[in-house]
């Protein structure tokens, strides 16, 4: 399976990021900065709405993160505004392990979900970050280990 991977910086409360509604994806979550509990629900809303079929939260507000999806997630489907043809959002929190394990976790159950075919991983990099992560080879290394191989979406 080959891993396309694309990586959005965005500022703590900015506007919402392109999501796609039409191809099932995975998305990392890395808050290095809280948000409001009002901009937090409308990505979720987003993700719920759209094609989001696994969502692995590491960073502030984690828990938050988790609750809000897996809320918008309830309603879209109670609403019938999830297309059918997408699964549930499954929802991770990976906040209490190291940051490469976030990418670890979302590479090895991409091929585990119900989604046809699963091969976008989306990283929403939230705010500043108070040390220099390099998420990109983070998320090679752990698509190379669990057997995918990964490229940079355009």
């Amino acid at each position: 399976m080959d891993i396309q991977f694309a990586h959005m910086r965005l500022s703590a409360d900015d506007a919402y990021p392109p999501l796609p509604s039409e191809r099932a994806y995975a998305v990392v979550v890395i808050a290095h900065e809280e948000t409001s509990a009002f901009w937090r629900r409308g990505l979720a809303e987003r993700m719920a709405t759209g094609a989001c079929v696994q969502a692995n939260i590491w960073g502030e507000d984690s828990e938050d993160w988790e609750n809000d999806i897996n809320a918008a997630n309830a309603l879209a489907i109670m609403t019938e505004e999830r297309a059918e043809y997408f699964p549930d959002i499954v929802v991770s929190c990976q906040s209490m392990r190291p940051i490469d394990d976030v990418f670890d976790f979302a590479t090895a159950h991409m091929g585990t979900t119900e989604a046809e075919e699963l091969s976008l991983l989306i990283v929403l990099e939230i705010g500043t970050p108070a040390y220099q992560h390099n998420l990109q080879a983070m998320a090679y290394r752990s698509a190379a280990e669990f057997g995918a191989m990964a490229r940079l979406a355009c």
